[in-house]
């Protein structure tokens, strides 16, 4: 059993109504990207990737520049 189930078991065993549990991936280093046909390609194959069917979620590590996240790419 891991972690979580566990987690999710004590809460419910307290009277918690638990609606979801999942397991991320959270980076612990990211990459900036500030070039415009970087973020382009890279939010492209994130897209892609997201698009097929035997993919549940999809994570990435790196972070727009904030004039990336305000034009329209």
């Amino acid at each position: 059993m891991s972690n979580l189930e566990r987690l999710n078991k004590v809460l419910q065993e307290a009277g918690f109504k638990v609606k979801e549990a999942e397991l991320r991936w959270i980076p612990t280093n990211t990459l900036e990207v500030s070039d415009r046909d970087q973020a382009c390609f890279l939010l492209k194959l994130i897209d892609t990737l997201e698009s097929l069917d035997d993919v549940q979620s999809v994570t990435a590590n790196f972070d727009l520049v904030e004039e990336l996240m305000l034009v329209d790419l």
